[in-house]
């Protein structure tokens, strides 16, 4: 008689046990589904001071029960009618493995929104934007990819797989060369050339650029390009692809001779006044060229004829530029 009271009264303390972790888990569940499709109490969970749970259970520890309950599930010792009932508030049995597949949600998620896999390291996913899914809201993101390439010989091999397959880079150099190149063919794509002002920045104005290349100083990072001239034959033949220009003088003088011709393309000559500015907003202007002092600059070519390579003079020529030579007392027009 005594040993069946004990029983009893043993089987309803563990049933009221699981009907306390039972209620805070479908508690839990209406709080966390606008933000998540499962319902996941950590190691450490403790039930909230919240009136949205009963009173006596109010700073209970239950992280160590959902643990529990975790481990007799991958064991295959909780009874049927239990499994069933978390299943139907969403309790989340695996948090690591629903972990890594957020991860990979989320880089999948960048890819198709952005085009690639260069997340900086400050970037964190967007919260109750439609395009992300909601177990990736708030996360991250940019520590995450670091923590993956810290973490990379640790990894399981088909972790590694996985990430290959999306195009993760494993390494911040490659993907720091893999963004200025982006960078780089964008330019093009839009002004025809890579003749960057040095000091260039994408606007955050304009839609023409992805957010992520937003105050992005590709003028300054075209000219450590060039400066850095131990660069892979790959890389190099990428660069020459795009026309990147490797001889800054000569990018200087081409950008030069460029508004020239346009100059002269709208005006029939090309004496163009000391003070002239390209004016902006203008269509017979390229943006490239808006508010260039092309008198002050041509005033500079025409005086300095001597320092001019023969192709040079004989491009301007072409163009019809008369030339300024030294007399004793001063300079005059030729």
């Amino acid at each position: 008689m005594l040993s069946c009271l004990i029983h009893h009264r043993w089987y309803s303390n563990i049933r009221r046990s699981f009907n306390d972790f039972l209620t805070v888990v479908r508690i839990e569940h209406e709080l966390q589904k606008h933000r998540s499709n499962v319902t996941h109490l950590p190691n450490n969970y403790a039930v909230p001071h919240n009136n949205a749970f009963p009173i006596h259970l109010h700073g209970k520890a239950m992280g160590k029960i959902a643990l529990k309950y975790r481990q007799d599930y991958h064991k295959q010792k909780l009874h049927p009618d239990i499994v069933q009932a978390l299943n139907e508030a969403r309790f989340l049995w695996s948090p690591l493995g629903f972990n890594w597949n957020c991860n990979l949600l989320a880089l999948t998620t960048y890819k198709k929104i952005h085009g690639n896999l260069l997340v900086s390291k400050d970037f964190i996913t967007p919260s109750n934007d439609p395009n992300w899914p909601k177990d990736t809201w708030d996360m991250k993101l940019g520590l995450v990819v670091t923590g993956l390439r810290d973490r990379k010989d640790s990894l399981p091999q088909d972790r590694k797989e996985e990430l290959k397959k999306l195009g993760f880079i494993w390494h911040a150099i490659d993907a720091m060369w893999e963004e200025r190149m982006g960078a780089s063919k964008i330019y093009y794509s839009i002004y025809g050339h890579l003749s960057v002002p040095r000091t260039f920045i994408v606007s955050e104005d304009d839609k023409r650029w992805p957010k992520h290349l937003h105050k992005t100083p590709l003028g300054l990072q075209v000219r450590s390009i060039r400066a850095n001239q131990v660069l892979s034959p790959e890389r190099k033949s990428a660069l020459d692809a795009i026309g990147f220009v490797w001889d800054a003088t000569e990018e200087h003088f081409q950008y030069r001779l460029d508004a020239l011709k346009v100059f002269k393309n709208i005006y029939g000559h090309v004496n163009v006044p000391r003070k002239f500015i390209v004016p902006e907003d203008e269509l017979e202007w390229p943006e490239r060229f808006w508010g260039m002092k092309l008198g002050e600059m041509i005033k500079s070519i025409q005086t300095n004829k001597a320092a001019q390579t023969e192709d040079r003079v004989d491009a301007l020529n072409a163009l019809g530029l008369q030339w300024k030579r030294q007399r004793k007392f001063g300079w005059r027009e030729s």
